[in-house]
């Protein structure tokens, strides 16, 4: 372990006067469905370690950390077996979800999703893409349509926008 990461531990272990209430800790496996990890600390594996504040079934916003990464832990009302983690190292999913709009950051695969109930960010812009390929342009000489080398660009305008979004 590092001096520095060493000395935070150190700081963080003194502003509680319960004994060992705050943790370093390896992640071991993360259960995303579930909202828990399995971390690691000092030889001693902690289970169902919440990923969020609340322990419930309600859809909500939660920080998913990298296999092997470290995590600070801190346990719930001098508990030994209900923690939390409260920090990251490395993360590999970020997911926001409201009533209203979910948006995931999904930093291991380098992907995007922003959506409401009703649409998808990458739905909206395919259906922009494929508008703009049939579309009918009027000229003075009648009815023409976008060229070949136009719907080609488009059409890789769409792959580097599906690349980023999920």
């Amino acid at each position: 372990m590092s001096k520095a990461k060493a000395d935070i531990i150190k700081q963080l272990k003194s502003l509680n006067q319960q004994k060992e209430q705050i943790l370093a800790a390896t992640v071991i496996s993360v259960s995303e469905s579930a909202k828990t990890a399995t971390v690691e600390a000092d030889g001693i594996e902690y289970v169902d370690v919440r990923l969020t504040s609340v322990n419930d079934n309600i859809e909500k916003s939660v920080i998913i950390p990298s296999l092997e990464s470290w995590v600070i832990i801190a346990f719930i009302e001098n508990s030994q077996t209900d923690a939390v983690v409260i920090a990251y190292s490395a993360i590999d999913k970020i997911i926001i979800k409201s009533e209203k709009l979910n948006i995931i950051i999904d930093i291991k695969n380098g992907k995007f999703k922003i959506a409401n109930a009703d649409v998808s960010l990458i739905d909206i812009f395919s259906s922009l893409i494929t508008e703009l390929k049939n579309a009918i342009i009027t000229t003075p000489a009648g009815a023409g349509s976008i060229s070949p080398t136009t719907v080609t660009k488009l059409n890789a305008v769409e792959n580097k926008f599906k690349q980023l979004f999920n």
